[in-house]
């Protein structure tokens, strides 16, 4: 869909790479990344944009591929990633967090106050 705007004269790609995730027809969690003329790749974990170098070192020091990790620990271990990579100390003005549960397999888009709850009992909400 992203390259279909660029099938006609003097249109350019977009520019913008985008991180995917769903539930699969047999309840496996999918992950993909999509680069500005539609190419994608599939990943266990994953991270694009400013900071992404030390979230992704992170995210390869930590990330346990033997050990099957609940939603709510994956959202921890996304969250300390992202305070690897940034300065600013994170709160729900600057984070929006979603899941996609493989028991509804429904996109969820927390809520401010469960964002600033999950932030605040995950120790990782001020840079240390």
């Amino acid at each position: 869909m992203k390259a279909q705007f660029t099938q006609g004269g003097g249109a350019r790609p977009y520019g913008v790479a985008m991180i995917i995730g769903s539930t699969d027809y047999d309840d496996s969690p999918r992950l993909f990344v999509t680069d500005p003329v539609g190419t994608y790749w599939g990943y266990l974990a994953v991270v694009i944009g400013r900071g992404s170098a030390r979230a992704g070192e992170y995210l390869e020091g930590k990330y346990d591929l033997s050990k099957k990790q609940t939603l709510n620990q994956a959202i921890q271990l996304a969250l300390e990633a992202l305070r690897q990579a940034t300065e600013s100390d994170l709160s729900a003005d600057n984070v929006e967090i979603a899941r996609i549960p493989v028991s509804t397999r429904k996109f969820e888009k927390l809520s401010r106050s469960e964002t600033q709850a999950i932030l605040g009992s995950s120790g990782t909400m001020a840079n240390k």
